[in-house]
């Protein structure tokens, strides 16, 4: 069924932080419908309502190689439209983007706008009250860095809204699903598929969006540790890892272009050049370094800050998003004020690409953190392409992906340079090699900690982003006398232990390092860190076989159960356990001070891969989890079961 309505949609913008209010004063079913000529294999139908001027709809139904059903409505005059699918209380519902909350979105309503995800993301806990009070900053369980208006259903077809304006996904209905377009004055397009498993239906559809290239080799050997503060303290954090034998494959220096301090801690300098007061040396240490099996990696945004010479050339070229008085639009970013780079001005976009080019990648970085893209605001601003600011928003973050991309490819360096990105939207899968889950706290809550990164790895995988990771330990925190959020060695370990079975391992010192647990805290943690890398390389070969079914098969490296036990009802409602590729299964220690640890095995038989003790699923079972032993499981009768006891053995005896 379809709806329109009339209205309007305000979107409050601070600091990436989006509180976007829908005033609907119009709500008009359409229950006329009559058949118009169209071409071949065409059906048109226009849809309306006698009772209203000029509402009516064209809609336009065909089928196209790989969707059965492709339907796109024409809606010239309502603000809002609206499309009914029928639903029932059993059914499962995935998809919609990065998701931190809910795996299974059934039961409630999700706004598809890229923004911050916030800090805390729960309105019943202190922490998410107090930033909404200091500046609307405490998100909920909807806020996303990468939404996609994609969704798969347990009834076996899934739902793309081929659109970049404002949407909503909601599910709140038993009975039905509802799906929210703004503005769809240009052609909205639906397209819909079907097939006889999801996990068929999750590869189809990431071959369509594009799927992730494969990681560079080097990734999988080691960690990738975040440090900072100089060449000095770089080298010598690289000394201290391995002479405790942590198996070292990059050194991830955010501060290369230099720092600022803020009342969120320390923040980098957005000027996106070799800062040599602070890096001395480094490009000698970067060839140095990477002949000895290093890299040495950075981070780069869209945004220039003011007070930077990169700014001040943009500014003078006219490369930045403009205010409606056609000049500059410089952005609060916390105490700090920037321009951001308009991608869509081609000059501006070879530009950066350019400047990616020859301050990043021939200064021999292998690779960065290419962050943000969700800050851009809908209201006082334009962009050179002309499009409205309400389309352009979540189409930012594909841009964003792709000058990046692009700075590598024509570099020829794809396939050895790695970038990762947090935003995203539809079609970022072809571009970013590499997705991250953001800031989480440095805490073991449900909303905003670890936990919630192991629904929007699971989550993503559904809408083509087969390749992500997070910082381990999380990156949020306080050391105000009000609020204290520090992270603590268990959080450390425990989400080092869970980032063993994924394909990337990175640390971060987070945003206020000092009142962090590091890994480099005390030679304890040293010694466990280096066990739990000397774990995830000896899994490379794993994880090598991991990554083909990424890249050539469309399906992600962490799987919901579902994907391998259709048949198993259970599956469907386990949102913290996840299948990495289809011979093990992971349960990770998602909260503190335990040593047990509940898990639920499909029908299979199953070895955990610390005992070597064998179980009959389905079932739950309880097995002991401390620190370091990570709840895993491998079929009994994989292929790789010899390799795993192999491995698991030698880790053992460390």
């Amino acid at each position: 069924m379809l709806t329109v309505g009339k209205g309007t949609t305000e979107f409050a913008e601070k600091l990436g932080n989006f509180h976007i209010t829908e005033n609907i004063q119009q709500h008009i079913k359409l229950g006329t419908f009559s058949f118009a000529p169209g071409p071949i294999g065409y059906v048109i139908v226009q849809l309306s309502n006698a009772s209203y001027e000029n509402a009516q709809v064209l809609v336009s139904i065909h089928s196209s190689p790989g969707h059965e059903v492709v339907m796109s409505v024409m809606n010239h005059y309502y603000d809002y439209m609206w499309l009914k699918l029928p639903s029932d209380p059993i059914e499962h519902v995935y998809g919609g983007g990065e998701q931190y909350s809910y795996f299974d979105l059934k039961g409630h309503r999700f706004p598809i706008w890229t923004r911050e995800q916030g800090v805390g993301r729960n309105k019943s806990v202190l922490i998410t009250r107090l930033m909404d009070l200091y500046d609307g900053g405490g998100g909920d369980y909807d806020t996303t860095y990468y939404g996609q208006p994609t969704f798969f259903s347990s009834r076996k077809y899934y739902c793309h809204v081929n659109t970049t304006s404002y949407s909503v996904l909601n599910f709140r209905d038993d009975n039905y699903h509802q799906i929210m377009v703004l503005n769809g004055k240009s052609p909205t397009t639906f397209y819909f598929n079907t097939n006889s498993s999801i996990k068929n239906l999750v590869q189809n559809f990431t071959m369509w969006m594009g799927q992730q290239t494969g990681l560079p080799n080097w990734i999988y050997t080691g960690a990738m540790l975040g440090i900072q503060g100089g060449t000095e303290k770089m080298l010598g954090y690289l000394k201290q890892a391995e002479e405790h034998n942590i198996m070292v494959t990059g050194l991830w220096i955010q501060d290369w272009a230099g720092t600022l301090s803020t009342n969120f801690g320390q923040r980098l300098f957005w000027n996106w050049k070799w800062n040599q007061t602070t890096y001395p040396n480094l490009d000698k240490e970067i060839q140095r370094l990477k002949a000895k099996g290093v890299r040495v990696l950075s981070y780069i945004n869209p945004h220039l800050n003011q007070e930077g010479d990169l700014f001040k050339e943009g500014d003078k070229k006219g490369y930045f998003i403009k205010d409606e008085n056609g000049g500059t639009y410089v952005q609060d970013f916390g105490q700090f004020y920037c321009g951001t780079v308009d991608l869509t001005n081609p000059e501006a976009y070879d530009w950066y690409k350019e400047l990616i080019k020859t301050n990043m990648i021939e200064l021999g970085f292998g690779g960065w953190m290419a962050d943000f893209g969700e800050y851009l605001p809908v209201d006082g601003v334009q962009y050179y392409n002309g499009h409205p600011t309400r389309d352009m928003h979540n189409l930012y973050p594909l841009l964003w992906a792709k000058v990046n991309r692009e700075a590598i490819e024509e570099a020829g360096k794809l396939g050895d340079v790695v970038f990762w990105t947090r935003s995203g939207f539809t079609g970022s899968s072809k571009y970013t090699t590499l997705q991250w889950a953001g800031d989480q706290n440095v805490d073991f809550s449900y909303a905003d900690g670890m936990a919630s990164t192991i629904t929007a790895a699971l989550s993503s995988g559904m809408v083509g982003i087969g390749l992500t990771h997070f910082d381990i330990g999380g990156y949020t925190g306080f050391s105000a006398s009000f609020l204290s959020l520090r992270r603590t060695k268990e959080l450390l370990l425990r989400s080092a232990e869970m980032s063993v079975f994924t394909p990337v391992m990175r640390t971060h010192e987070g945003n206020t390092p000092s009142n962090n647990w590091q890994v480099y805290s005390s030679n304890e943690t040293l010694d466990a860190f280096a066990r739990l890398v000397k774990t995830h390389s000896s899994l490379s070969a794993y994880t090598s076989q991991v990554m083909e079914e990424v890249t050539s098969l469309g399906l992600p490296a962490q799987r919901p159960l579902f994907f391998h036990y259709p048949d198993d009802q259970e599956t469907y409602k386990i949102k913290y356990q996840y299948m990495y590729g289809s011979e093990l299964l992971v349960a990770p220690v998602y909260l503190d001070g335990v040593s047990e640890w509940d898990v639920y095995l499909p029908s299979d038989q199953w070895t955990h891969v610390w005992t070597n003790q064998n179980y009959t699923g389905p079932g739950f079972i309880k097995v002991n989890a401390p620190v370091g032993h990570i709840p895993a499981f491998h079929r009994r009768q994989s292929e790789w079961t010899l390799y795993f006891k192999l491995v698991f053995s030698e880790i053992k005896e460390i």
